[in-house]
């Protein structure tokens, strides 16, 4: 789980266009059983979003952060406990980006212990990047094992927030 103690805030982080907006709408729906296949309207986010859910009766922040933003990320990255990366895994085009990213944040000293759950969105698309490309371009057989010397903690998941899939 990603989040234990109340209040706790989640980062959710990701380049333009990797569903941000949309995973978060869908799981403030799951929140209130209004989790159908209906894709939430929303707009590319500019700035900061602050959003309230309750999981498993833990409350906590998400704390969406526009893509277009990157370089304001780090400002927040010392008063969050954990980090949801986001990669559009249909969009080949911002693969490079979205790993370069991925890795400075990871890097950071401010989010050096803290969990982090990376997220390949958009995997109800037809046309997506296969998952051992995924793994081969994120390193994350690396990412996985370093994990185990007790730094920060990443899992892995693909998802789909149009579907609901693994989320």
């Amino acid at each position: 789980m990603i989040c234990q103690v109340c209040r706790d805030e989640v980062l959710v982080l990701g380049c333009r266009g990797a569903g941000k907006s949309v995973l978060v709408k869908k799981l403030k729906n799951f929140e209130r059983r209004q989790d159908g296949e209906n894709v939430p309207e929303t707009q590319p986010t500019i700035g900061v979003e602050l959003d309230e859910i309750v999981f498993r009766k833990a409350k906590f922040q998400l704390r969406e952060l526009g893509g277009a933003f990157v370089e304001v990320w780090p400002r927040y990255y010392a008063a969050c406990a954990a980090v949801m990366f986001l990669v559009d895994m249909s969009d080949f085009s911002s693969l490079p980006a979205a790993c370069v990213e991925f890795f400075r944040a990871l890097s950071d000293e401010q989010l050096a212990f803290k969990p982090f759950l990376l997220l390949f969105t958009k995997k109800d698309l037809p046309m997506v990047c296969l998952t051992p490309v995924l793994q081969t371009i994120f390193r994350l057989d690396e990412v996985v094992e370093s994990t185990r010397s007790g730094r920060c903690r990443v899992s892995v998941l693909e998802v789909s927030a149009v579907t609901g899939e693994n989320l």
